[in-house]
C-alpha cells in the first residue's frame, strides 16, 4: 500500500476515521491482524511491527489497550506523510494540535526513532518534534510546557522510516508486555504477546485442554485461559494504565472487562 498521509483531524481520502497504530513483535503482523478482525476491527500492515486500525471513536483506544493480547502498545496516529529533511520534520510536527492531547500543566516526552540513511539522528528528530510541542503551547496558551524524558505524563513517538514519518501519541504508557503480574519470575520468561501469538498460530480454542509441559512462568497457560474463555487480556491485572493524556479521564477503562462474546467486544 502507499504510505499513509493523515492530517491532524484523522482524515484520509475523504474517509473520516480515528487512525490508530498497534505495535507488535516484528513478523507477527498477520497474526495480530487476524486477532483484530475477530474483535471487529479492520487492520492492515503499514510497516514491520506496526498495523493500522481504523477506529470509530476514541473509545476504541480503551478497547484495544484492554483486549488485544498480541499488542505491545496502542498509538493514536497524529500525522503521517513524507519528509525529506530535518526541517521538513519540524514543519510537519508544527501542524499537530498538541493541546488537544495534553494540558499545559502536563509534562511531555518525545521518542525519536529512525530507520534508513539520513544525515541526522533519532535524537535530532525527537528534539525537533519536542520544539514543535513547546512552540505550539507558547502560541495557543502562552505557556512553556515542560519536558520530562524519564517519566513524562504524555509521550509522543516520532518514527521516520526512510522518508516516511509518523507522529504518534503513546496511549498505553509502559508496554503491554508488562501488564501480567508474575507470582514466579522465570529467568527467561516468554512475553505475554508472544505467548498469545503462539496460541493464535496453533488455532487453540476452548474445548481440548492446553498442555504446557515446560510451564516456566505460566505465560502460555494464562494466555490459554484468556484465549479459550475469550476474556480480555486486561482482566488478569489492574496494571493496565492508559496514557495521562487529557482525553482520557480517571476511570477511562470503566467497564472494559469480561468476555468478548460477539464480533466486537461489548464495551
Amino acid at each position: 500500500m502507499d504510505f499513509l498521509r493523515v492530517d491532524p483531524q484523522g482524515e484520509r481520502s475523504g474517509e473520516a476515521f480515528v487512525p490508530l497504530v498497534v505495535s507488535c513483535e516484528s513478523g507477527l503482523e498477520a497474526l495480530l491482524i487476524r486477532e483484530l478482525d475477530r474483535l471487529g476491527y479492520a487492520a492492515e500492515r503499514i510497516k514491520p511491527a506496526k498495523v493500522l486500525v481504523r477506529g470509530r471513536d476514541l473509545s476504541d483506544v480503551i478497547r484495544l489497550n484492554f483486549w488485544v493480547r498480541q499488542a505491545n502498545r496502542v498509538f493514536l496516529l497524529l500525522w503521517a506523510g513524507e519528509v525529506g529533511s530535518l526541517e521538513e520534520v519540524r514543519e510537519a510536527a508544527g501542524t499537530v494540535p498538541y493541546s488537544r492531547w495534553m494540558g499545559p500543566d502536563q509534562t511531555f516526552g518525545v521518542v525519536g526513532v529512525r530507520e534508513g540513511v539520513h544525515d541526522f539522528t533519532s535524537v535530532d528528530i525527537g528534539r525537533e518534534v519536542g520544539a514543535a510541542v513547546v512552540e505550539h503551547f507558547l502560541k495557543v496558551a502562552r505557556v512553556r510546557v515542560r519536558a520530562h524524558l524519564d517519566a513524562p505524563e504524555v509521550q509522543f513517538f516520532a518514527e521516520l522510516s526512510d522518508r516516511h514519518l509518523m507522529i504518534l501519541l503513546n496511549t498505553t504508557g509502559e508496554p503491554l508486555t508488562r501488564r501480567h503480574p508474575r507470582r514466579y519470575q522465570h529467568f527467561a520468561p516468554l512475553k505475554p504477546p508472544l505467548a498469545a501469538a503462539l496460541l493464535e498460530l496453533s488455532s487453540f480454542r476452548k474445548g481440548p485442554p492446553l498442555l504446557d509441559p515446560m510451564a516456566g512462568g505460566g505465560d502460555d497457560s494464562s494466555g490459554g485461559l484468556l484465549h479459550g474463555e475469550e476474556s480480555s487480556a486486561g482482566v488478569l491485572s489492574a496494571r493496565v494504565r492508559l496514557s495521562a493524556s487529557s482525553v482520557f479521564g480517571p476511570g477511562a477503562l470503566g467497564g472494559a472487562s469480561g468476555r468478548s462474546g460477539a464480533k466486537r467486544s461489548p464495551l
